[in-house]
Formats: C-alpha cells, structure tokens, sequence
C-alpha cells in the first residue's frame, strides 16, 4: 500500500504537466508551424538592395489574348542563392502586402498575382498568389517597393503609364515596353534584355563600313556640319536615353556613314556604333533623333515631327553624371562634333535631373562651351526631342524679352501666351486677376522657361471651372537665375 501511494506521487506531477502541454499546444494558432528557429532567422535576416529586383510589371492586360486577362508584378533573384521570401512585403502605392512563404531559386523568377485570378507563366518560375494582391494595378502609373523582413528596401520602381496589352520589362537601359507576340513574358528572360558587353571590355576597332545606300546624298559630312544638339543620358524609369543631332549647313546631309562612339579617359574611343541604319538624310536646318527605344520617348515627350526620330538597336550608353560623346566618320575616323557633358551643366534649380534633357542653346555656338548647354524647358516637358529646343537662341534674339498676353485660339478652343527672352534661364509666375484686383487664375509659378515658346492655358479658375466672359488683367513676372534680373507684365485682355 505504501509503495502505491508512492507510485502516486511520483506519477501525478508529470500527469499535471502533461495536460497543461497539451492545453497550452491546442492553443497555437494553425500557422504555428512558422515559429521555428529556422523562420525566425528569415525573417530577421536583412538581404542587400537589388537582390531581388521587381523585374516586369503588367498593369493593364486589357486585350491580351494569348495570355490570361491578369495583372501581375514579376520578381528576378539576381544572386547565385535560393532566397525565401517568408516575411518580404510588396509595397503598392505606400500599402504593405505580407508574401507568403515562397522560395525564389538562383537567378529565378516569381509572380505576383491576385489570389484566384488565371494565371501563366514558364513552369520553372513560381506562382505567388496573394489575397491582398492589388485588385486593379493603376494604368496611370504608381510607385511598387519590395521589402524584406527587417523593413530594407530592396527594390523600388514608380511605373510609367501602362499600354493595353503590353507590360512594363526591365532592361540595361532602365523601362520599356515589352516586344514578346504574347504581350508579356511572365515568369521568364524579358523580350527586351540584351545585355550589352562592359564598354571597357569591347575591342577598340572600328565596325566594317555599310555599303553606300544610293539614294542618300553623296555629299560627304565635314567638321562642325552635323552638330550634338541635345542629350537625354537619364531618362525617366520606363524611358529611353536619346541623343538628338542636328544639320546646320545649308544642304541635306546622310549620316549612313557616320558613328558614335564614347571617349575613354586615355582619349581613345570605345565601341563603335554605325549610323548605317538611318536610311533617310537630314535636311539642312533639320533634326534626327536617335534612340533604343522610341515608344519610351514618345511616351514622355511631346512629338511633333515623327519622321525625325529614329530607332537604332544599339548606341552608346550615356552615363548620368559626365561622359564625353564623339560624333565622327566610319570609314576614316574623321571628328564632326563632340562633347564632354556633365550634370552640373543643368540649370540650378533642376533638383531630380531624372527625365530633363540637356539642351545646346546656340547651334551655332562651340559644342563644348558649358555656357552653350542648359536644361530643357520645364513649360515643354523637359525636353524637346526631334524639334528646335526650349532654350535655342542666337545673336538675333539678343535684347528681346517680352511676354504677351493671353490670345484665344478657337482651333484648340484655349488660350496661348507667347514669349521670346534674349538668353536662357528665365523663370516665370503668371496670374490672372479680375477687375476688383482679385486672383482667379494660376497659368504659371516658377517654372524654367525656354527663349520663346507659348504657354497654353484652358480658361480655367483657381477652383477648376471656366471663369465667366469679361475683361480680366493678366500679370506676369519672369526672373533669371543668376538672380538680379526682375520683369513685370500687366495686360488686359478679354474671357471669351
């Protein structure tokens, strides 16, 4: 009886612990499963910025048909390690998306997509269907971030407008549009990524000469006749570097045996890129725009000559800060203009140089005078490509500035303010008051300015709605950059 008793006492605490367990492990939550020591680690880990990359973005797929009706956002693991994505957020718009718990192989991909939309994709790639997946990616465009577990930004990318049908891939050159039949290409290598050779890497000879296209002009270009003219070397994301070229000799000239190319520091130059693709000659006066990708231009930029614009598969790659660009003859090597820019040659209030073209200001002047270069206007959309630029002036402009008042114009049914300023870098505040000296419309405040140009108003109040026809004073004031330089403009004019 006694050793039972004993039995008793020995047995009845672990017969206590055991039920406690026991209530205390039907408690945990059904994802319990996550709390081990191996997820914890994940999800404390912090992974080095791009990573993981946001890699192709279908925002509109309207009209798609070889492919599912369905947005999604695509991801690339750039490393040589399988990345778990357990505690990674997709940040849309500023809102947090948890991931689930999803593993991206080396060099893999993944997609994200709305939880119980159809889906296809490459079937090495991995499917992340998520419940809080936006319902509807915005067409006009938005700002998509990728975090990892500790909150580090890993990726960040603001998409430009979506086209129906087309998603946004990324590529050496940043954004463009993708070339696949099918409209996209989720889960897979991008239609547009072909990843050009390091510059300093590539042979130092020049490319075998184009036969001479016979119905091109056969004068040959010299020196200083087909000049830089103006440069786009960081383009907006989804956009396209440019490089514009203009003829100012007084005679249609071919540039099919021309090259480009980008002086290295020892004052050789790198790869050289033909123009032998440009089939058409320009005009005396004229302008060629060149570009990898002119739908990422036109994207951006208004156009107004089309036919100048010209895309080339392969040109040189203009560096953000400074870089020195040659224009010169294929066959013998012979300079006809060049130009070492620099980002400080942007106008000093430009504060993202993001998308803002480097303009020449005299065509007529020395390419390399810093003084000859400037911003694009900020009233013409920071660019100017295939057309005279926002900032062109010569002698003849000297000693003029005036800006004029507000003049109907029935075709476009708005109102446009034309002016003309003797140099570059005037910045302008424009107002409308009615006749008791009240404000009751904003056209301008602080924009860059080009020489001459118009600015385009739509008649409308500071509270979005047409003002009532009448007499109404319009007030400008436009002041340079160098600072001293003040001009006042008053004029009355009438509201249809």
């Amino acid at each position: 009886m006694k050793q039972f008793i004993l039995l008793i006492f020995i047995l009845l605490p672990f017969c206590v612990f055991s039920q406690i367990y026991d209530t205390f492990d039907e408690s945990l939550p059904d994802d319990s499963v996550d709390l081990t020591f191996e997820s914890m680690d994940e999800e404390t880990a912090t992974y080095p910025q791009g990573v993981i990359w946001i890699n192709e973005i279908m925002a509109d797929p309207k009209g798609l048909t070889q492919l599912p009706e369905t947005e999604y956002v695509e991801l690339f693991n750039t490393s040589d390690e399988s990345i778990s994505l357990s505690g990674w957020q997709f940040v849309y718009g500023g809102s947090p998306k948890r991931i689930d718990i999803f593993t991206i192989p080396a060099k893999g991909y993944a997609v994200l997509y709305r939880t119980g939309r159809e889906i296809w994709m490459e079937a090495s790639a991995i499917a992340i269907p998520m419940d809080k997946f936006p319902n509807a990616l915005a067409n006009a465009g938005k700002d998509l971030q990728l975090l990892d577990p500790t909150g580090n930004l890993i990726d960040q990318v603001t998409y430009a407008k979506a086209t129906p049908g087309r998603s946004w891939e990324r590529n050496d050159d940043g954004w463009s549009l993708c070339l696949d039949v099918r409209g996209g290409t989720p889960g897979a290598k991008n239609s547009s990524d072909e990843k050009e050779e390091e510059e300093e890497e590539l042979p130092d000879e020049p490319e075998k000469p184009s036969e001479p296209n016979e119905t091109l002009p056969v004068d040959r270009v010299m020196p200083g006749e087909i000049v830089l003219n103006e440069l786009l070397p960081n383009p907006y994301t989804g956009g396209s570097e440019y490089v514009e070229l203009y003829n100012r000799s007084e005679k249609s000239l071919s540039v099919a045996n021309l090259s480009l190319a980008i002086r290295k520091s020892d004052g050789t130059l790198n790869t050289r890129y033909a123009l032998s693709a440009v089939t058409e000659p320009i005009e005396a006066g004229g302008y060629l725009l060149l570009s990898k990708n002119i739908e990422s231009v036109t994207a951006f930029y208004d156009i107004f000559n089309p036919s100048a614009l010209w895309q080339i598969s392969k040109l040189p790659i203009l560096a953000n800060t400074a870089s020195t660009l040659v224009l010169f003859r294929t066959d013998d090597g012979e300079v006809i203009d060049e130009v070492s820019y620099s980002s400080k040659w942007h106008s000093y209030s430009i504060r993202n140089e993001k998308g803002v073209a480097l303009e020449r200001i005299d065509p007529d002047g020395e390419t390399q005078n810093r003084e000859n270069w400037t911003s694009a206007a900020e009233a013409v959309g920071y660019g100017t490509p295939g057309y005279q630029n926002s900032q062109y002036m010569n002698h003849q402009h000297e000693g003029t500035t005036g800006i004029e008042k507000p003049i109907w114009v029935y075709e476009t049914e708005d109102y446009r303010i034309a002016y003309r300023f003797d140099r570059p870098g005037y910045y302008g505040r424009a107002y409308v008051y009615n006749t008791s000296g009240i404000r009751v419309a904003e056209i301008l405040n602080h924009e860059l300015l080009g020489t001459s140009g118009e600015l385009v108003w739509n008649g409308s109040s500071l509270s979005g709605l047409p003002l009532h026809p009448g007499v109404y004073i319009f007030y400008a004031e436009i002041y340079h950059e160098e600072g001293g330089v003040v001009k006042r403009y008053k004029k009355v004019f009438l509201i249809r």
